[in-house]
């Protein structure tokens, strides 16, 4: 999972626990939801997270260092097409040759 996607299950935890703890504990608790939205908006704004930073502590890679690679059954079913195509070619060239010596 990326970090990205880490960052908004986090966000989502948070906004949702503050949400219940304000309704059934103390309404103080929306502070910390108005906060995580604040968070939120100045991230988009400045491109700056501190759980982004806080991620990275922990040896997450940021998405602009991520390189996606291509899954394995990606790169096997290249190679499978590749050969396909040369035996498609193989083959032509092989009915060019009949059709050839029959005329």
């Amino acid at each position: 999972m990326s970090m990205e996607r880490y960052i908004r299950l986090i966000a989502g935890t948070f906004i949702l626990a503050s949400l219940a703890l304000g309704y059934w504990a103390s309404p103080w608790f929306f502070l910390f939801t108005a906060f995580v939205g604040a968070n939120l908006l100045q991230s988009s704004l400045t491109k700056w997270c501190l759980m982004e930073d806080i991620l990275g502590k922990f040896g997450l890679k940021r998405c602009d260092e991520q390189r996606p690679a291509a899954p394995r059954d990606l790169q096997d079913h290249r190679c499978e097409t590749q050969s396909r195509i040369s035996g498609l070619r193989r083959s032509q060239a092989k009915c060019i040759g009949d059709i050839s010596e029959v005329m």
